[in-house]
């Protein structure tokens, strides 16, 4: 992978109003898209193959996970062939649960994203800007 696209796109969606409830798959403004994560990839090699690229987030709390898997998918490129892979950030992706308010909650850390070939090997990373 070459590069993380760090022009991305911010999708404006109104604050997460409600309750977790409304319906099957909870509230909807869970899944509105945020961000919009764009990277190159390119085949160096002479013979065809597989790159998975995967999407992780750092949710940026004392008590969460270094980073969570959010996005990934499998690309076949022939020999010196390139493509981009573009994939969405919602705000479910972002959020935490709140076991109080019962209900999901995006908290005021610092989130980044990163991208790469696995959860050891990141290369690309941006910071996120603030969601409310």
């Amino acid at each position: 992978m070459a590069q993380l696209d760090r022009s991305e796109e911010v999708i404006r969606s109104p604050s997460l109003r409600g309750e977790a409830g409304g319906g099957q798959g909870g509230n909807p403004g869970l899944y509105d898209e945020l961000f919009r994560i764009r990277v190159s990839i390119k085949n160096t090699g002479d013979v065809r193959g597989d790159e998975v690229p995967q999407v992780y987030v750092s949710l940026g709390g004392p008590d969460d996970p270094k980073v969570v898997l959010r996005s990934f998918n499998c690309i076949t490129l022939g020999p010196s062939q390139a493509t981009e892979w573009a994939t969405t950030l919602t705000r479910r992706d972002l959020a935490n649960w709140d076991t109080k308010a019962r209900h999901w909650i995006i908290t005021p850390y610092t989130k980044k994203v990163y991208v790469g070939s696995s959860s050891r090997k990141l290369p690309l990373r941006a910071a996120l800007p603030k969601v409310q």
